[in-house]
Protein backbone atom coordinates (compact mmCIF):
# COMPACT_ATOMS: atom_id res chain seq x y z
CA UNK A 1 0.00 0.00 0.00
CA UNK A 2 1.32 3.45 -0.99
CA UNK A 3 0.46 6.23 1.43
CA UNK A 4 -1.54 9.21 0.19
CA UNK A 5 0.35 11.56 2.49
CA UNK A 6 2.74 13.74 0.52
CA UNK A 7 5.38 13.96 3.24
CA UNK A 8 5.32 10.19 3.72
CA UNK A 9 5.73 9.79 -0.04
CA UNK A 10 8.71 12.13 0.14
CA UNK A 11 10.37 9.72 2.61
CA UNK A 12 9.10 6.34 1.37
CA UNK A 13 7.49 6.97 -2.03
CA UNK A 14 9.74 4.54 -3.91
CA UNK A 15 12.75 2.29 -3.36
CA UNK A 16 15.31 5.02 -3.91
CA UNK A 17 13.63 7.44 -1.48
CA UNK A 18 13.22 4.69 1.11
CA UNK A 19 16.91 3.75 0.94
CA UNK A 20 17.96 7.39 1.21
CA UNK A 21 15.70 7.84 4.23
CA UNK A 22 17.08 4.72 5.94
CA UNK A 23 20.63 5.94 5.23
CA UNK A 24 19.81 9.25 6.90
CA UNK A 25 18.42 7.29 9.88
CA UNK A 26 21.78 5.52 10.21
CA UNK A 27 23.38 8.96 10.70
CA UNK A 28 20.65 9.91 13.23
CA UNK A 29 19.40 12.65 10.92
CA UNK A 30 15.70 13.60 11.39
CA UNK A 31 14.63 10.08 12.35
CA UNK A 32 12.58 11.28 15.32
CA UNK A 33 10.77 13.81 13.13
CA UNK A 34 9.89 11.13 10.56
CA UNK A 35 8.76 8.74 13.32
CA UNK A 36 6.46 11.38 14.80
CA UNK A 37 5.04 12.14 11.36
CA UNK A 38 4.27 8.44 10.78
CA UNK A 39 2.46 8.27 14.12
CA UNK A 40 0.36 11.35 13.28
CA UNK A 41 -0.42 10.61 9.63
CA UNK A 42 -0.46 6.86 8.99
CA UNK A 43 -2.70 4.04 10.15
CA UNK A 44 -0.57 1.85 12.37
CA UNK A 45 1.91 4.69 12.55
CA UNK A 46 2.96 3.75 16.07
CA UNK A 47 4.10 0.34 14.84
CA UNK A 48 5.98 1.97 11.96
CA UNK A 49 7.63 4.39 14.40
CA UNK A 50 8.74 1.42 16.53
CA UNK A 51 10.28 -0.19 13.43
CA UNK A 52 12.11 3.07 12.66
CA UNK A 53 13.40 3.27 16.24
CA UNK A 54 14.57 -0.37 16.12
CA UNK A 55 16.34 0.24 12.81
CA UNK A 56 18.12 3.28 14.24
CA UNK A 57 19.05 1.37 17.38
CA UNK A 58 20.49 -1.67 15.61
CA UNK A 59 22.36 0.24 12.91
CA UNK A 60 24.01 2.56 15.43
CA UNK A 61 24.87 -0.31 17.73
CA UNK A 62 26.51 -2.05 14.78
CA UNK A 63 28.45 1.10 13.87
CA UNK A 64 29.46 1.59 17.51
CA UNK A 65 30.70 -2.01 17.75
CA UNK A 66 32.65 -1.59 14.53
CA UNK A 67 34.30 1.62 15.73
CA UNK A 68 35.05 0.05 19.12
CA UNK A 69 36.63 -2.98 17.45
CA UNK A 70 38.85 -0.75 15.31
CA UNK A 71 39.94 1.31 18.33
CA UNK A 72 40.61 -1.77 20.47
CA UNK A 73 42.62 -3.41 17.69
CA UNK A 74 44.68 -0.23 17.28
CA UNK A 75 45.34 -0.06 21.03
CA UNK A 76 46.36 -3.72 21.09
CA UNK A 77 48.64 -3.11 18.12
CA UNK A 78 50.33 -0.19 19.90
CA UNK A 79 50.68 -2.28 23.06
CA UNK A 80 52.24 -5.15 21.10
CA UNK A 81 54.67 -2.75 19.44
CA UNK A 82 55.68 -1.30 22.81
CA UNK A 83 56.12 -4.77 24.29
CA UNK A 84 58.28 -5.76 21.31
CA UNK A 85 60.41 -2.63 21.70
CA UNK A 86 60.85 -3.27 25.43
CA UNK A 87 61.79 -6.87 24.72
CA UNK A 88 64.32 -5.78 22.10
CA UNK A 89 65.85 -3.24 24.50
CA UNK A 90 66.17 -5.86 27.24
CA UNK A 91 67.66 -8.34 24.79
CA UNK A 92 70.08 -5.71 23.47
CA UNK A 93 71.33 -4.88 26.98
CA UNK A 94 71.67 -8.55 27.83
CA UNK A 95 73.57 -9.36 24.63
CA UNK A 96 75.89 -6.39 25.15
CA UNK A 97 76.73 -7.71 28.63
CA UNK A 98 77.22 -11.18 27.20
CA UNK A 99 79.59 -9.77 24.56
CA UNK A 100 81.66 -8.02 27.24
CA UNK A 101 82.01 -11.29 29.13
CA UNK A 102 83.11 -13.12 26.00
CA UNK A 103 85.59 -10.39 24.96
CA UNK A 104 88.46 -11.59 27.13
CA UNK A 105 91.03 -9.01 26.01
CA UNK A 106 88.49 -6.14 26.16
CA UNK A 107 89.42 -4.76 22.76
CA UNK A 108 85.82 -4.44 21.60
CA UNK A 109 86.28 -7.25 19.10
CA UNK A 110 85.33 -10.88 19.42
CA UNK A 111 87.56 -13.41 17.72
CA UNK A 112 86.52 -16.93 16.77
CA UNK A 113 88.83 -18.34 19.46
CA UNK A 114 87.23 -16.17 22.14
CA UNK A 115 83.79 -17.12 20.92
CA UNK A 116 84.54 -20.85 20.85
CA UNK A 117 86.29 -20.77 24.24
CA UNK A 118 83.33 -19.06 25.92
CA UNK A 119 80.91 -21.53 24.36
CA UNK A 120 82.94 -24.45 25.66
CA UNK A 121 83.64 -23.05 29.15
CA UNK A 122 80.80 -20.68 30.06
CA UNK A 123 77.54 -22.22 31.27
CA UNK A 124 75.88 -18.81 30.83
CA UNK A 125 76.82 -18.68 27.15
CA UNK A 126 75.74 -22.28 26.65
CA UNK A 127 72.36 -21.54 28.22
CA UNK A 128 71.90 -18.50 25.98
CA UNK A 129 72.72 -20.49 22.88
CA UNK A 130 70.23 -23.15 23.97
CA UNK A 131 67.56 -20.44 24.27
CA UNK A 132 68.41 -19.43 20.71
CA UNK A 133 68.22 -23.10 19.64
CA UNK A 134 71.84 -22.98 18.48
CA UNK A 135 73.68 -26.25 18.86
CA UNK A 136 77.39 -26.36 19.64
CA UNK A 137 78.12 -27.68 16.16
CA UNK A 138 76.54 -24.53 14.67
CA UNK A 139 78.62 -22.07 16.70
CA UNK A 140 81.45 -21.57 14.22
CA UNK A 141 78.96 -21.10 11.40
CA UNK A 142 77.02 -18.56 13.49
CA UNK A 143 80.23 -16.64 14.16
CA UNK A 144 80.96 -16.32 10.46
CA UNK A 145 77.35 -15.43 9.71
CA UNK A 146 77.25 -12.51 12.16
CA UNK A 147 80.67 -11.31 10.97
CA UNK A 148 78.89 -9.10 8.45
CA UNK A 149 81.98 -7.28 7.16
CA UNK A 150 83.97 -10.56 6.96
CA UNK A 151 87.03 -9.15 8.72
CA UNK A 152 87.49 -12.20 10.94
CA UNK A 153 86.30 -10.50 14.13
CA UNK A 154 82.84 -9.56 15.41
CA UNK A 155 82.10 -6.14 16.85
CA UNK A 156 79.50 -5.58 19.57
CA UNK A 157 77.06 -4.18 17.00
CA UNK A 158 77.50 -7.19 14.74
CA UNK A 159 77.08 -9.54 17.69
CA UNK A 160 73.93 -7.84 19.01
CA UNK A 161 72.32 -7.38 15.60
CA UNK A 162 73.08 -10.94 14.50
CA UNK A 163 71.89 -12.55 17.73
CA UNK A 164 68.74 -10.41 17.81
CA UNK A 165 67.98 -11.44 14.25
CA UNK A 166 68.32 -15.09 15.24
CA UNK A 167 66.43 -14.72 18.52
CA UNK A 168 63.51 -12.63 17.29
CA UNK A 169 63.32 -14.05 13.79
CA UNK A 170 63.08 -17.67 14.86
CA UNK A 171 63.95 -20.64 12.64
CA UNK A 172 63.35 -18.74 9.42
CA UNK A 173 65.91 -16.11 10.40
CA UNK A 174 68.49 -18.81 11.15
CA UNK A 175 67.81 -20.38 7.77
CA UNK A 176 68.26 -17.04 6.02
CA UNK A 177 71.50 -16.33 7.88
CA UNK A 178 72.69 -19.84 7.07
CA UNK A 179 71.90 -19.25 3.41
CA UNK A 180 73.86 -15.99 3.52
CA UNK A 181 76.81 -17.85 5.04
CA UNK A 182 76.68 -20.54 2.36
CA UNK A 183 76.49 -17.83 -0.32
CA UNK A 184 79.55 -16.09 1.13
CA UNK A 185 81.48 -19.36 1.17
CA UNK A 186 80.54 -19.98 -2.43
CA UNK A 187 81.70 -16.52 -3.52
CA UNK A 188 84.95 -16.91 -1.57
CA UNK A 189 85.56 -20.25 -3.27
CA UNK A 190 84.83 -18.72 -6.67
CA UNK A 191 87.19 -15.80 -6.03
CA UNK A 192 89.88 -18.17 -4.82
CA UNK A 193 89.45 -20.32 -7.92
CA UNK A 194 89.55 -17.24 -10.14
CA UNK A 195 92.75 -16.04 -8.50
CA UNK A 196 94.40 -19.42 -8.98
CA UNK A 197 93.30 -19.46 -12.62
CA UNK A 198 94.78 -16.00 -13.23
CA UNK A 199 98.11 -17.12 -11.79
CA UNK A 200 98.36 -20.00 -14.26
Amino acid sequence: HVSDDEETKMYFGDLGRSMLTLLSFATLEDWAQVARHLIDSEPGGAFLAILVAMFVLFTNLALLNLITAVVVEHVHGVARSEDRLRSERRSTCYLEQLFLQMDKDHDGKLTLDEFMTCVQESVLVQDELKLLNIEALDVEEIFHVIDFDEDGVVSVDEFVDGMLCIKLGGPSARQILGLQYDTRKMWRALRHGQEKTQKL
